[in-house]
């Protein structure tokens, strides 16, 4: 969680150095499963840095708990992590926007495993993982960028998820035709 609030704050942070939100009042139109992160809006972006700097500061010192009590490896996952957001927002001006957020569902998952496991069989989280953050990545941010999906087109966002608002691309159509293609490949 507390690596969750450092990628939401960094997300933010990202999202006004490429002009995709305006700082101090701007952002991303707030959705109700992202409510809380509607105080980041009132930050000024030094503020802001400060956010998610202590977020991730605060998942660190858990994770240095976790690798004196479990496994120093619980290290790789979670600084791999931190990156996530970077490649996320600069993925929304290519094709791996999606990949990007499902990369960080999957480290989540391996960093649970060394959390309770010194030795897990790591490329299992990645087995049972990696179909729920397919759905959610490519099929979710879809919906995700609704609301901000026109106004980010007109900066030069080019992501999946924003080409099927700019195609204008029936989403129910979407759906259908996503859950088939899963469902011919198995």
């Amino acid at each position: 969680a507390l690596f969750m609030a450092c990628g939401h704050s960094q997300n933010s942070y990202i999202d006004w150095a490429v002009g995709l939100d305006e700082p101090e009042g701007g952002g991303s139109v707030e959705k109700g499963y992202t409510g809380g992160c509607g105080i980041l809006k009132i930050l000024s972006a030094k503020e802001l840095i400060l956010n998610f700097v202590g977020w991730g500061v605060a998942g660190l010192i858990v994770c240095a708990v976790v690798a004196s009590r479990v496994t120093p490896y619980i290290f790789i996952p979670a600084v791999l992590g931190l990156a996530v957001p970077y490649f996320y927002t600069k993925g929304k001006f290519s094709w791996y926007h999606e990949t990007a957020l499902a990369t960080g569902v999957v480290l989540a998952g391996i960093t649970g495993m060394f959390a309770v496991n010194p030795h897990p069989d790591w490329w299992q989280a990645i087995i049972v993982v990696l179909p729920i953050a397919v759905v959610l990545s490519y099929l979710g941010l879809a919906f995700d960028e609704y609301l901000d999906a026109y106004s980010n087109l007109n900066r030069g966002v080019k992501s999946l998820a924003y080409k099927v608002w700019a195609s204008r691309f029936d989403l129910s159509l979407y759906i259908l035709a996503y859950m088939l293609s899963s469902n011919v490949s198995h």
